[in-house]
């Protein structure tokens, strides 16, 4: 009997242009290359809204999936990427670049999503794809993947996966729950001044004890930088730690990379998260010889200073390197590094606008960004607002390391999925 494919499961709705003017505006969430991860899976951190006419057709809900049919990079990673609409996007619409799957035959939606997923389906796109510039893969093509018969343990590995990814994502809804309980402090402490203007009125500050107020000033006074508390001083990022750029091991260097060893931060892979959970490159032996006067402590605040990406800022949670597209600060304190991160984490847009200033690229030097200004509290204060913070970073910590090694067990059984060749029992 001839084995199924996925044309005798889906039928597929391409999506359309749309006005970039109307981005933003109330609507469906814009679903196009962006909204997916490079060899699958949904992602929400550039997601805007469209306030323009979108067709029913167009439309997908949560548990709809979508795929890219074409790649603007050679590397293949989005060609023929599948993703889930979750269940914090009520309603999306497809652009030109992502078409829907519309099923038309009866098959178990979760097992489908994840055969591909699988590397046997990423390979089969990449190596069917048209173009030079950009990758295309063609209707054809895409429908030819085969469909294996949904075996128990074809459904055991399927369950197990969905276990997996259910646990991923709780884990960094959690971890953005915990960002937004710091920033909201933060914000309160070292931004709007609440606890000196509850002072400045005669008032006990919101939800702080006595011995806390009793840190912080009664007055504001004037500063280059506006109002600021009384005693409060106006540093320089370079006033915090050293900074150090980047840099990439000479070509001429043989082997400068491995599979493991220490992790290459680039800009790519620097997301949303707060630390750095997976780099797509480490460095050999010889690679961190090549640039070991640029390699960054554990702890390290890491910020892009180029491109589209620039001012994106994470936390480096080993010893790592980095390109010569990041500016990194060292810190020696862990009350100094976390109320710093926290501070260049909220100020992205201006750290781009600072950068986009006579350039058709967007930059920051190291010379720009070493001068960015920064209002510091008393010793003091910082040290009690890391009291509140630790708990926080690390439990991010905890669950990003958690997603890193859930990960890694995803990606153990994708290839398992086809194969079968695995004990689920044992």
């Amino acid at each position: 009997m001839k084995s199924k494919t996925i044309g005798d499961y889906v039928d597929l709705q391409r999506g359309t242009t749309y006005k970039s003017a109307l981005l933003d505006q109330p609507g469906p969430y814009l679903l196009g290359l962006g909204s997916i991860e490079r060899d699958g899976g949904f992602r929400s951190d550039k997601l805007k809204t469209y306030g323009g006419p979108s067709a029913d057709k167009l439309l997908v809900y949560p548990g709809d999936m979508y795929v890219s049919l074409k790649d603007v990079t050679q590397s293949g990673d989005l060609l023929g990427s599948i993703a889930r609409v979750p269940s914090t996007i009520k309603v999306g619409r497809m652009t030109q670049d992502t078409v829907k799957l519309c099923f038309k035959s009866e098959i178990p939606q979760n097992y489908f999503y994840w055969l591909l997923r699988t590397p046997q389906y990423r390979q089969h796109c990449r190596s069917h794809a048209t173009g030079t510039t950009n990758l295309g893969l063609s209707r054809d093509d895409f429908f030819s993947f085969p469909i294996p018969e949904l075996t128990e343990r074809r459904k055991s590995i399927t369950a197990l996966l969905e276990d997996v990814e259910s646990k991923m994502v709780l884990n960094t809804q959690t971890n953005q729950t915990l960002e937004e309980m710091a920033q909201t402090i933060f914000k309160s402490w070292f931004v709007d001044f609440d606890p000196v203007k509850a002072k400045m009125n005669g008032e006990q500050p919101e939800g702080m004890d006595e011995a806390t107020a009793a840190l912080f000033p009664d007055q504001l006074v004037e500063s280059e930088l506006g109002l600021i508390p009384e005693g409060w001083n106006i540093k320089s990022i370079k006033d915090f730690g050293k900074v150090i750029t980047g840099k990439t091991p000479p070509q001429e260097i043989d082997c400068a990379y491995s599979e493991s060893g220490v992790p290459f931060i680039t800009p790519t892979d620097i997301d949303s998260d707060v630390f750095v959970a997976n780099t797509k490159r480490f460095l050999s032996e010889s690679g961190v010889e090549a640039v070991k006067k640029n390699l960054l402590p554990e702890g390290s605040i890491c910020v892009t200073c180029i491109g589209s990406q620039m001012g994106k800022t994470v936390i480096a949670p080993s010893v790592s390197a980095s390109n010569q597209q990041i500016n990194s600060i060292v810190t020696k304190k862990r009350y100094v590094r976390n109320f710093l991160f926290l501070n260049l984490r909220r100020r992205r847009e201006e750290i781009f606008l600072i950068g986009s200033s006579g350039s058709t690229m967007p930059i920051i030097n190291k010379s720009t960004f070493e001068k960015l200004k920064v209002v510091a509290p008393a010793e003091i204060i910082l040290k009690t607002f890391d009291e509140i913070m630790f708990p926080l970073l690390d439990k991010i910590y905890q669950n990003a390391f958690e997603n890193q090694m859930l990960s890694t067990l995803r990606d153990t059984l994708l290839p398992k999925l086809l194969s079968g060749e695995i004990d689920l029992e044992g």
